[in-house]
């Protein structure tokens, strides 16, 4: 092997270790991504529970009694459609 083609090769190995190096952490930071998505829709079906809740009672107690149980129907439909897809 020439000197020419060592040190193409060389190169060429060492582009891949960065590249490969690159692919490790886009996966890592698409994890994170996952993870910052699943916590962002969690909020948001918060917030969406808790304006209804306020819709429903003038009171402190009325609004966490409504938003209780407006939560226990959320959790019993979610599991109601995890059954369904199993």
């Amino acid at each position: 092997m020439s000197n020419d083609s060592r040190q193409i090769l060389e190169l060429a190995m060492r582009k891949i270790e960065a590249l490969e190096a690159d692919n490790k952490q886009l996966q890592r930071d698409i994890a994170r991504l996952s993870e910052v998505e699943a916590r962002y829709r969690d909020l948001l079906g918060n917030y969406e529970r808790l304006k209804l809740a306020r819709a429903f009672g003038q009171s402190e107690d009325d609004k966490k009694r409504a938003y209780r149980r407006l939560t226990n129907m959320i959790t019993e439909i979610d599991k109601c459609l995890e059954m369904l897809n199993d």
